[in-house]
């Protein structure tokens, strides 16, 4: 088996947007549906070309860059130009390499159905820079992201308790040692002096990358930090410890900037497995976290509820889904504590509001972070939380709109526009990355 990996030219990369007019009204405490029929259109999309795979089998897998795991733009950028960022690389589970290349788990993964077959080893991470103009979007950069000294970052996996039993292969059937500088970037903001956050779901962890793509510091969950040790970057331990117990690839997903740029919010991608992965899959409670952004000090906590898995009418119609399956994806500030978050399974999406303060209660630093507690936060059923979780305001879109499956990423590109794109996973299964254009209206704007 061969990869073969051209050199990365300067990229001229523009696809068109899906147009999606009028599909909100104004936001209101009950549930808001679009004023008229939604018009969109799809256009063919120019790719990103990674590479390809060849494998003794005769299977060849074409590569596209994965751009669409998380957005941002930044205010006072060009008009237009905003940011994305790619996950860990190109990957296959290894119990469905049979399935996909006509190889056994025993050849490739030392007979482990549970690892992950890395396609490409020495994919770098990367934030990627994007202009609008008129319907196309255009690459202009590409920033590969690096440690302080200018050793690549990885996709691989870091050295933590969590991640022991998620083995990594190479092309060759050779198990692959944990990374220290190993990430999996799912979402980014980007600071006034240049600098960017990153949200990663393997520690989970943030990173605080400088303008020219060096990781500064990486803020873990209190205990974690001497699994770092060494590392050429700083390492600060000033997250919550159970953090720790995110469920397998359900990290840090969606990260959002106050427009005053003084605080910093992440969410998980779904409830910790807390105190177990089986408590995980039927769980709601998702923690929201409020951050000084020049510090990173932690200053809130909040649940938020997942809605059931059956509302998803577009992915209901094709199966029946379950609770694990509903997740969150992204998220954006559209003023001082005030968010809109994009939840999903992989053909439904929807919009909802939420405000912090003003609604809901501040658990940080409570019972509810102690991983003593029990019954857990996780384990409540909703009506038994003894607090006041966020209050939704939504915008239910999925039941009338095709959109792309799996979006990830949301950015805001206009006072009441977002662009969606969509994670097409480097294309292993032949998809494009899509975008789409949204025009929504929100009181009090």
């Amino acid at each position: 088996m061969r990869f073969f990996s051209p050199s990365l030219p300067h990229f001229f990369f523009a696809f068109y947007l899906c147009a999606l007019l009028s599909v909100f009204s104004a936001l209101s405490p009950a549930f808001a549906q679009s004023s008229g029929p939604l018009s969109f259109s799809k256009e063919s999309l120019e790719r990103l070309t990674l590479g390809k795979v060849s494998f003794a089998s005769g299977t060849v897998i074409p590569l596209d860059y994965g751009i669409g795991s998380g957005a941002f733009r930044r205010e006072g950028d060009p008009e237009g130009q905003f940011y994305t960022i790619s996950d860990r690389g190109p990957a296959l589970a290894c119990k469905e390499l049979k399935k996909r290349i006509n190889m056994s788990a025993k050849k490739l993964c030392k007979g482990n159905k549970d690892g992950k077959l890395f396609l490409l080893q020495e994919y770098v991470p990367s934030i990627f820079v994007f202009q609008l103009e008129g319907s196309e979007l255009v690459l202009k950069q590409r920033l590969p992201l690096t440690t302080r000294s200018g050793a690549p970052l990885s996709g691989l996996y870091p050295p933590l308790p969590s991640l022991a039993k998620d083995k990594a292969y190479s092309l060759r059937g050779q198990e692959i040692k944990p990374d220290i500088n190993g990430i999996n970037a799912e979402a980014l903001v980007r600071m006034a002096d240049g600098s960017f956050w990153v949200g990663e779901e393997y520690g989970p962890s943030l990173l605080h990358i400088s303008a020219k793509g060096l990781l500064l510091r990486r803020i873990v969950p209190k205990g974690l930090g001497r699994y770092f040790k060494g590392a050429d970057y700083a390492i600060s331990e000033s997250l919550p410890a159970i953090l720790a117990k995110r469920a397998p690839n359900r990290g840090i997903e969606a990260l959002a900037l106050n427009p005053d740029q003084s605080a910093l919010y992440f969410i998980l991608q779904s409830p910790l497995a807390n105190p177990g992965e089986k408590v995980f899959k039927n769980a709601r409670a998702v923690r929201l976290f409020k951050l000084d952004a020049r510090t990173g000090k932690s200053q809130g906590e909040y649940v938020y509820l997942l809605d059931k898995p059956k509302s998803f009418k577009a992915d209901a119609k094709k199966k029946k889904c379950k609770q694990k399956d509903v997740k969150l994806s992204e998220m954006v500030a559209i003023g001082p504590d005030r968010l809109i978050l994009l939840e999903r399974i992989d053909r439904s999406n929807k919009l909802y509001q939420v405000t912090l303060e003003a609604s809901a209660t501040n658990i940080l630093g409570s019972k509810w972070d102690d991983i003593s507690t029990s019954p857990s936060l996780e384990e409540r059923k909703p009506s038994k939380l003894e607090l006041k979780p966020l209050k939704k305001v939504v915008l239910d879109f999925d039941a009338t709109t095709p959109l792309p499956r799996k979006i990830e990423a949301m950015a805001l590109v206009g006072h009441q526009d977002v662009i969606l794109i969509s994670d097409n996973d480097f294309s292993i299964d032949g998809e494009a990355t899509q975008a789409i254009r949204l025009s929504f209206s929100v009181k009090g704007q």
